[in-house]
């Protein structure tokens, strides 16, 4: 490996980030400098309380924090310049900063500051899960822990003596099975008729939810699934005494892709799960996994937090996760009703 791989390795074991099996100089590589940006990017918000201690009172605009951080890419970038389609798979797109920046704010590791438009980081928070790990968002002084993906964890071989915590709740995500959300949900519509033509969602195909949608959808009587028409147009629809009917979903169903938890509820109802893979390199510690559906935005955010892509910065579909972490992967996964298979190796 090359001299400069020295650096990187520098900063992998202060975040604590192991190689997975056969991974390609490129991509350990990007790994690196993807987790080593979300650290400085948190950073960057305290810069204009010149690092004095933290009290809350700090917070930078979003473009700020792009300026701020540029030079460190630009400057990886060109001294490991086959991270270069990693960050930018397509050859333009997004600024990786701005990228990172985004989901750290997804997923809470940044907050909104007052009433202006300024990012800063959250009040210190743990959230203690088993007897040997705990999860950690903001910053607690000046210590590094290790990392997965973007978030900071602590591993600590003696146990901890707190009381254990709730990651849906750290997280904000529903406690609610998939398919209990939707039916909870479509208890209470009001249904409306319609003579317009729509794509319909079959929830009977075994196939990617991208190719599920079907203008030619054959009803039977008093089925429920999903219908769409514009990306802000979209909702139920049913057929009743040879009517079909519709309900409109809020533009935040849309906005945040709940429309994906009602199809995995659809899904489980007629015994047509979808499938996830899964792969355990257990000398490096880290997990593979392989989504075939894209996830709710809730879910989605919380996976790009705890994790890497691993084909480019925006393959959220093949993604790696540390061990201790995979049981929070798991669960997610499971309240969607996506059945984990070990893939064959």
């Amino acid at each position: 490996m090359h001299d400069k791989y020295n650096i990187l390795d520098k900063i992998a074991d202060d975040i604590d980030i192991k190689r997975h099996d056969k991974e390609p100089d490129s991509i350990y590589a990007s790994r690196i400098i993807y987790s080593a940006l979300g650290m400085w990017i948190r950073f960057s918000t305290l810069e204009s309380s010149e690092f004095k201690e933290y009290t809350g009172d700090v917070g930078v605009s979003k473009r700020y924090i792009l300026s701020s951080c540029k030079p460190i890419v630009e400057s990886m970038l060109k001294l490991f310049p086959e991270t270069i389609q990693w960050f930018y798979p397509q050859g333009n797109g997004d600024h990786p900063i701005a990228v990172i920046r985004d989901r750290l704010y997804d997923g809470g590791e940044l907050v909104d500051k007052g009433y202006s438009t300024d990012l800063a980081l959250p009040e210190y928070e743990e959230c203690y899960l088993g007897h040997n790990l705990k999860l950690m968002r903001g910053l607690n002084g000046k210590d590094f822990y290790s990392v997965t993906g973007l978030a900071q964890i602590h591993i600590l071989e003696d146990g901890f003596k707190k009381r254990q915590g709730s990651v849906g709740t750290f997280y904000g995500l529903t406690e609610y099975l998939a398919y209990d959300f939707l039916k909870r949900y479509i208890s209470n519509i009001s249904w409306k008729p319609t003579n317009n033509l729509y794509e319909v969602f079959n929830k009977y195909m075994r196939a990617p939810f991208s190719k599920c949608w079907d203008i030619h959808y054959s009803f039977q009587e008093g089925d429920i699934t999903l219908f769409r028409n514009e990306f802000l147009d979209a909702g139920f629809i049913t057929k009743r005494r040879g009517t079909i009917y519709i309900y409109e979903l809020d533009r935040y169903f849309i906005e945040e892709f709940e429309l994906r938890r009602f199809m995995y509820g659809l899904r489980h109802e007629v015994n047509n799960k979808s499938t996830a893979y899964y792969k355990v390199d257990e000398n490096s510690g880290l997990v593979e996994l392989y989504l075939h559906n894209a996830l709710p935005k809730r879910e989605e955010s919380l996976l790009l937090i705890l994790g890497w892509p691993i084909d480019n910065i925006d393959a959220i579909h093949h993604m790696l996760f540390r061990l201790e972490v995979w049981p929070i992967v798991e669960l997610v996964l499971k309240r969607l009703h996506i059945i984990l298979r070990e893939a064959k190796t």
